[in-house]
C-alpha cells in the first residue's frame, strides 16, 4: 500500500426520517429530519478519465426504522489526480424517488459493479438485488454522474438482466456489454448500439441444479436472500417496498455489514448469520436474546424494507416460483 483515500460521508441522502436517535428527537408524524449515510460494502471500482467510481451500499442507521432511511445506493467519485474524494457522491435511490408519478418505481438496491464505455462518457451501474443496470452519464471535467432517464416517460433508465448480477464488462468497440448473473448462473449480452439497450443473448455459465434437488432448494433460498424484488409471480414489493433492499443489504454473503442499527429495542449491531447455528445450537439472536428463532425477525423485515407479503402465511399457498432458467 502506498497511500489511502478517505471517502466522505453523505450529509443528506435526500430522504427524511420521522425521528433522530442520536439527536434524541422522538419520532413524530411527519418526516422532517435530514438523514445522512456513510459508504459501506464496496465491491468494485472503475476508472474513467481522471476519476474513479466506487458503487457501494450506504449505511444510514440513525433514525426511526423505515424502509427509505436505512440502506442507500451510493456511488462515490474520487479524483485520481489529487487522490481526494470529490464530494460529488450520488444516491441512485434518490434518482428513482424523483422520477415522475406514473411509471413503476424500482429502486437500485445493492449497487455492486460499474463499467464505462471506452469512447463515450457514459456507463452502467449494476444493481445486484434489483436485477437491473442503470445508465449514467459522466462529466469528463468534474467527474459528476447523472442518472439517465427514459425519454418516453421520464423514469430512470433501467435495463433488466439476469438474477443477482454482480459483474459487467464492455468490449473495446462499445457495442456490447456482458453481465455476470450469480444466481441465474448465466451471462447477459447487451446491444449497446440501441436505445434503450437491449438483451440480445443469454449464455449459460454453468448448469442449474436438478429440479426438486436439495441443491435447487439451496439456490432458491440464496436468491430470496439476495433479491430485493422477489422471485415469485407478480412479486415486486414482496421482498421490499419498490425493491428498496434485500437481506444481503445488511448481511452481505450472509455475514455482517458491521453497522449498529437503531431498533425499538435499542442499538443493535448486525449479526453475522453464519454463526447462528454453530455447534448445532441456535445462538441468542439480536444480542439481547429477545428473539429465539429466525422467524421472529419478521416485524423487522416488514418495517425496514417494508416487505409486503414475503413472510405472510396467507400468501404461502399462492406462491408459484418461476423456474430460475426463465429469469433471463
Amino acid at each position: 500500500m502506498i497511500g489511502q483515500i478517505v471517502l466522505t460521508n453523505m450529509d443528506d441522502t435526500g430522504f427524511k426520517a420521522t425521528g433522530d436517535a442520536i439527536a434524541r428527537i422522538e419520532p413524530g408524524q411527519e418526516a422532517t429530519n435530514v438523514t445522512g449515510a456513510y459508504p459501506n460494502q464496496m465491491q468494485a471500482i472503475a476508472v474513467k478519465n481522471n476519476f474513479a467510481y466506487l458503487p457501494n451500499v450506504g449505511a444510514s442507521p440513525n433514525g426511526r426504522v423505515a424502509f427509505n432511511v436505512s440502506t442507500q445506493a451510493l456511488v462515490h467519485i474520487l479524483d485520481t489526480t489529487t487522490n481526494q474524494d470529490t464530494g460529488l457522491t450520488i444516491n441512485l435511490h434518490k434518482a428513482v424517488a424523483s422520477q415522475p408519478d406514473g411509471p413503476r418505481k424500482l429502486f437500485l438496491a445493492n449497487p455492486w459493479a460499474i463499467a464505462f464505455k471506452n469512447h463515450f462518457d457514459e456507463g452502467y451501474v449494476v444493481s445486484a438485488a434489483s436485477n437491473v443496470l442503470v445508465k449514467v452519464l459522466n462529466d469528463p471535467t468534474t467527474g459528476a454522474l447523472t442518472v439517465q432517464s427514459n425519454p418516453l416517460d421520464g423514469s430512470v433508465l433501467e435495463i433488466p438482466v439476469g438474477r443477482n448480477p454482480r459483474g459487467i464488462v464492455i468490449n473495446n468497440a462499445d457495442t456490447r456489454a456482458y453481465v455476470m448473473n450469480y444466481i441465474s448462473r448465466d451471462v447477459t449480452v447487451l446491444d449497446l448500439t440501441r436505445f434503450p439497450e437491449q438483451v440480445i443473448a443469454t449464455l449459460r455459465s454453468t448448469a442449474l441444479p436438478a429440479a426438486g434437488s436439495l441443491e435447487e432448494l439451496n439456490l432458491v433460498g440464496k436468491e430470496l436472500y439476495n433479491t430485493s424484488v422477489g422471485e415469485f409471480t407478480n412479486s415486486i414489493g414482496n421482498m421490499s417496498k419498490d425493491g428498496w433492499q434485500a437481506c444481503a443489504s445488511c448481511h452481505p454473503f450472509g455475514l455482517s455489514d458491521n453497522v449498529v442499527w437503531i431498533f425499538a429495542a435499542g442499538p443493535r449491531r448486525t449479526i453475522s448469520q453464519h454463526v447462528d447455528f454453530t455447534g448445532g445450537t441456535l445462538r441468542a439472536l439480536n444480542w439481547s436474546g429477545i428473539f429465539d428463532e429466525e422467524q421472529d425477525f419478521e416485524l423487522n423485515i416488514r418495517a425496514y424494507p417494508a416487505a409486503r407479503d414475503c413472510c405472510s402465511r396467507r400468501m404461502a399457498p399462492r406462491w408459484k416460483r418461476a423456474p430460475i432458467s426463465a429469469a433471463s
